[in-house]
């Protein structure tokens, strides 16, 4: 069945760019391919506005929302959103769900989604919010949909929808030879890497700590982090504390954080609390083997023993002797790594995320 043509308007508040605004923006980029009409709400200020601002993607609606309970900020937001008429509104952001509620609630007739990629616990103001209104709830994993579940939240409310990435470069020619220069790594010194916010709960401590026992195995091992947050600092001074500082490059935020994955022989992601992990889904579409914690999301994306290997989150020593022993066997992480940019293709396209989001869309359209 064909689908109509909606007009949808999605909201985020994030003022930086993680997986959840590299989502809004392929949601955005599926739904004009497939005959919608996008129109994207958020901060002036963030990088999600100014990419769609670069491109020309769709249209824009400014939102200064840093405090989603702002009367001003909120009408300001309900007045522009409105001449809209939009068939959709979806939020993509936890502070974004109150914003949403308020313009459902001022044009009645728009179905209302909200999108959650993060599998902590709701408080209870969280859960009234998702509650409110005859909503649903779109989930990147099980692992999510399950947390919503112990919250209380019934089922028949939430969907789940895979994050999804693009596979439109994944033949494209990297130039591995200039990063290992930039980052002055040898030729043949092995490359253990992770893509994540240097934030607390993606687990990086634990990967560093279990550095000085990979280095007694494999002495010039390099440990690349691309990523910046809060724990910039704590976690530089941490590698400096355990003597491996001079093993780890730490190269804070980058656009080209993809392509730097091409010069890891092992991704890892280490977290103790993980929606999905889309930096997963980059890291196997261009065939690395996975080192990664057995939590939320993520043994639904990486097959332990098949595209790699699953630990137990918080425990260094698992997390080391998984990653030596892919470090000493060479077939094995070509192996893994192709089986794994086998999964994704299969399984994890941003065009199979859209597709599935349109067909929530139309079956609460449908029964309305």
């Amino acid at each position: 069945m064909v689908s109509p043509a909606l007009k949808i308007i999605h909201i985020n508040t994030e003022k930086g760019w993680r997986g959840g605004e590299a989502q809004v923006y392929l949601l955005l980029k599926g739904q004009i391919a497939n005959g919608h009409y996008p129109v994207l709400a958020c901060l002036p200020e963030s990088k999600l506005f100014a990419e769609i601002k670069k491109t020309n993607l769709c249209p824009l609606i400014p939102f200064s929302c840093r405090n989603e309970w702002n009367i001003f900020s909120l009408y300001r937001f309900i007045k522009s959103a409105k001449q809209e008429k939009p068939d959709i509104i979806h939020t993509h952001t936890g502070h974004a769900v109150l914003p949403g509620l308020f313009l459902k609630w001022k044009l009645k007739k728009p179905c209302l989604f909200h999108s959650r990629r993060v599998d902590f616990p709701l408080n209870i103001i969280s859960k009234h919010k998702y509650l409110a209104c005859d909503s649903r709830i779109i989930v990147i994993s099980e692992g999510v949909c399950n947390v919503l579940l112990k919250c209380g939240v019934p089922k028949e409310k939430i969907h789940i929808v895979h994050s999804g990435i693009s596979t439109e470069l994944i033949d494209a020619v990297c130039d591995t030879g200039k990063y290992r220069q930039e980052f002055d790594i040898p030729d043949n010194v092995p490359v253990v890497g992770v893509v994540a916010a240097l934030t607390d709960h993606k687990g990086h401590k634990y990967l560093i700590e279990a550095f000085p026992g990979i280095l007694k195995t494999f002495p010039d091992t390099i440990l690349i982090i691309v990523g910046t947050g809060e724990l910039d600092k704590i976690l530089y001074n941490h590698a400096h504390r355990l003597g491996i500082l001079s093993n780890v490059r730490f190269t804070g935020y980058r656009k080209d954080a993809k392509s730097i994955i091409n010069i890891f022989d092992i991704f890892t992601l280490p977290s103790h609390l993980e929606g999905l992990g889309t930096s997963l889904l980059d890291a196997m579409l261009r065939g690395k083997p996975v080192v990664a914690t057995s939590v939320g999301g993520i043994p639904e994306v990486v097959l332990n023993a098949k595209t790699g290997i699953l630990v137990p989150p918080k425990n260094p020593d698992e997390l080391g002797n998984a990653i030596i022993e892919l470090l000493k066997n060479s077939e094995l992480r070509k192996t893994m790594g192709q089986e794994g940019k086998k999964r994704v293709l299969e399984k994890f396209s941003a065009e199979q995320m859209v597709s599935e989001t349109q067909s929530v869309y139309i079956q609460k359209l449908n029964h309305e």
